[in-house]
């Protein structure tokens, strides 16, 4: 038996701008890329390693900054269980710093949630921000009905307006059906 590859793309890590909360990876070429957040999802117990220091999302990273965007990743208090408005306030916090940095383009931000930080994706629709250009929900949890005070998923798809959305589901990754896609990238669907 052969041993499954550590990654499907091969990646060349970048090294971070370490800024407080945050890690912004910045494309080689420079101006002020677009930015994407990358948002991880919800740990029960404190991992071993925080998300931003994971490989995972180092490689998630490097790559978006490898084809001219920048990322920027984040750790919030999910790290340690359901703490959804701490961590909807660290995001906004981020966003509010990321957003504010010359070397990106504040105007055109992305957000990628993943898993368990899909619902942090909620607060953000139904705000309807005229600067955020497109979400990505990777295996996203989605239900927020135990969350006090917390927007529906109704309520975020009201406030979705005309922001698209990357949606990966499980068993779903390879799919070669991509009728939405063009809609984040407004280049038209892959070849």
């Amino acid at each position: 038996m052969t041993q499954a590859p550590d990654s499907i793309v091969p990646t060349h890590l970048v090294d971070p701008v370490v800024s407080g909360d945050f890690d912004l990876y910045l494309p080689e070429q420079g101006g002020r890329p677009p930015v994407v957040l990358l948002v991880h999802g919800l740990f029960q117990q404190p991992p071993p390693v925080s998300p931003r220091g994971t490989p995972f999302f180092r490689a998630y990273a490097s790559q978006l900054a490898q084809r001219g965007v920048a990322a920027a990743m984040i750790d919030h208090e999910l790290t340690g269980g359901l703490h959804y408005p701490e961590a909807a306030a660290t995001l906004d916090k981020a966003l509010s710093v990321v957003r504010g940095r010359s070397d990106v383009d504040g105007d055109k931000v992305a957000i990628w949630f993943f898993s368990g930080g899909g619902p942090l994706a909620f607060p953000i629709l139904v705000a309807g921000h005229d600067w955020l250009r497109c979400v990505a929900l990777t295996y996203p949890l989605s239900p927020t009905e135990d969350i006090p005070g917390w927007p529906s998923l109704a309520d975020a798809l009201r406030g979705l307006g005309e922001t698209p959305v990357l949606l990966t589901l499980v068993e779903h990754e390879t799919q070669r059906s991509w009728p939405d896609s063009r809609r984040c990238s407004r280049r038209g669907p892959p070849a």
